[in-house]
């Protein structure tokens, strides 16, 4: 603990860099905050989403469109804990993204939660969202519950859809 009250270890943490310390990288996901990407074309539904999310403890990092949220989550592979990518976004729709994210993960030894998130959720759109590599797939509003659970059911290795 330094003079301040911290500890190092935690302020290192919360950094948003991809710049880990070895600790870091394998502590227990309840140990420190969760880091979260959203992909999403809408900038009123990412500015809810992060601020609740930033309100339960996520660190939360944005991108407007597939092609920003590919770039950033190939430049910090092992980073995210969670990536929520919308559905419905033009050029890339989020099954596009889902298949491009999937590819570059496996690069690395991290297996990456995705949650796809739609306003429109139905059947055809959950199959199509499943077969791209999403481990689930939510409704918009989101309930940072389901995010909750999913992420912990995920880390447990118990994802059920």
């Amino acid at each position: 603990m330094n003079g301040m009250g911290i500890y190092p270890e935690k302020m290192s943490s919360k950094k948003c860099n991809e710049n880990l310390t070895h600790r870091e990288f394998y502590m227990d996901i309840k140990e420190r905050e969760k880091r979260l990407l959203i992909i999403d074309d809408d900038l009123i539904s990412r500015f809810g989403i992060r601020t609740m999310l930033e309100n339960s403890g996520f660190l939360v990092e944005e991108a407007e469109n597939g092609q920003l949220g590919i770039d950033k989550f190939f430049a910090k592979k092992t980073y995210y804990d969670v990536v929520l990518v919308d559905y419905n976004m033009p050029d890339m729709n989020g099954a596009m993204v889902t298949k491009e994210l999937r590819r570059i993960e496996e690069n690395s030894d991290k297996n990456i939660l995705i949650i796809g998130i739609t306003a429109n959720l139905d059947p055809v759109i959950k199959a199509i969202c499943m077969r791209a590599g999403m481990n689930s797939i939510i409704s918009k509003p989101i309930d940072i519950n389901k995010i909750k659970n999913l992420l912990q059911n995920f880390n447990n290795q118990k994802v059920t859809i």
